[in-house]
C-alpha cells in the first residue's frame, strides 16, 4: 500500500521562534490520522510541512523518498491539500473548480480528455454534488463549499489527502457531513487522510490514528482509543475531563469538566 509518509529531525523556526522542534512521526499509509494540540501547538505548521510548503530542517519522506526532492507534477498526483479558508475567484463553479484538479496530469498544450472528464464526474458524484455542479462557490452553504474543495482533491486521483481543519466555521450538522463524506471515500479509496481538527472529540471519532503535538514536540502518538488518555486531556489540553465508552462505536467519549490553570 502507498501513501506512507515519516518525518525524522523535522525542525521549524520562524521569527525567532522554534515552532517544531526535532519531529519524528509515522504515518500510517491507507489510513486516517489526525493531528491535534492547543492553538499555537505547531500542528498545522506539521502539516505544512508534508505539504512541501513550509521550509524545515529534516527530511519528510513519502514512501521513502524525501519530498523535497520529488518533481512538483510528480509529487502533486501523489499529494492533495485542502487548506484553511481556501479562497477562489468569484462566480467560479464546482464543476470549473473540480476541473483544476486534472491540472498535474496536463501539460498547456494537451487537450481535455474523455478520461479527465469522467474522472471530475465521479469526483462530483461522490461528494454529492451533481446537482450543484454548475452553482458558484460562494452561493453553496459552507458545508458544500468544503465538499466541493474535497471534490477538487479527488480529481487529482492522490495517494494522500492532507486537510487542514476542514470543519473550521461549521456548525455541528456540516462538521460531521464533511469528515463522514471524507471518512466514506478514505474508505472506499483506501487513501492515506492526514487532518488537523481542533475538535478532538471528533478527531477521536473519525481518526484511526491520534498524532498530539503540544510545545513544538510530540506528546503523544499512536491509536486514538490509547493515546487519549485523562492524563494527556490535562497535560496537552488543559483540561480535567472523563472517558466513556461509545456504545455504537466503541470509541472514547470526551466528557469534560473543569479548565486547568496551566497547561505546562
Amino acid at each position: 500500500m502507498t501513501g506512507a509518509l515519516r518525518t525524522h529531525g523535522l525542525r521549524v523556526d520562524l521569527g525567532g521562534r522554534t515552532v517544531l522542534d526535532d519531529i519524528g512521526v509515522d504515518i500510517a499509509a491507507g489510513a486516517t490520522t489526525a493531528i491535534v494540540g492547543p492553538n499555537g501547538s505547531g500542528k498545522s505548521t506539521l502539516l505544512r510541512c508534508l505539504a512541501r510548503l513550509q521550509d524545515h530542517r529534516g527530511a519528510v519522506t513519502l514512501d521513502g523518498e524525501d519530498v523535497r526532492r520529488m518533481p512538483a507534477r510528480a509529487f502533486a498526483r501523489r499529494v492533495a491539500l485542502l487548506p484553511q479558508a481556501p479562497i477562489a475567484p468569484d462566480n467560479l463553479t464546482i464543476v470549473d473548480l473540480v476541473t483544476r484538479g486534472r491540472d498535474p496530469y496536463r501539460r498547456w498544450y494537451d487537450q481535455w480528455s474523455s478520461a479527465d472528464e469522467a474522472v471530475v464526474h465521479e469526483a462530483i458524484e461522490r461528494t454529492g454534488l451533481t446537482d450543484l455542479a454548475d452553482r458558484p462557490l460562494e452561493t453553496l452553504s459552507g458545508g458544500q463549499r468544503q465538499r466541493a474543495w474535497v471534490a477538487l482533491a479527488l480529481a487529482q486521483s492522490a495517494d494522500v489527502l492532507l486537510l487542514d481543519e476542514p470543519t473550521t466555521y461549521l456548525d455541528i450538522a456540516h462538521q460531521l457531513d464533511v469528515l463522514e463524506t471524507v471518512a466514506e471515500l478514505q474508505r472506499e479509496r483506501g487513501m492515506t487522510v492526514v487532518m488537523v481538527l481542533h475538535d478532538l472529540g471528533l478527531a477521536v471519532r473519525y481518526a484511526d490514528h491520534i498524532v498530539a503535538v503540544h510545545g513544538g514536540a510530540i506528546a503523544a502518538a499512536g491509536p486514538a482509543g490509547s493515546v487519549v488518555t485523562p492524563e494527556l486531556l490535562r497535560t496537552v489540553f488543559g483540561i480535567d475531563a472523563s472517558l466513556l465508552e461509545d456504545p455504537r462505536t466503541g470509541r472514547p467519549v470526551i466528557v469534560p469538566h473543569r479548565a486547568v490553570r496551566s497547561r505546562d
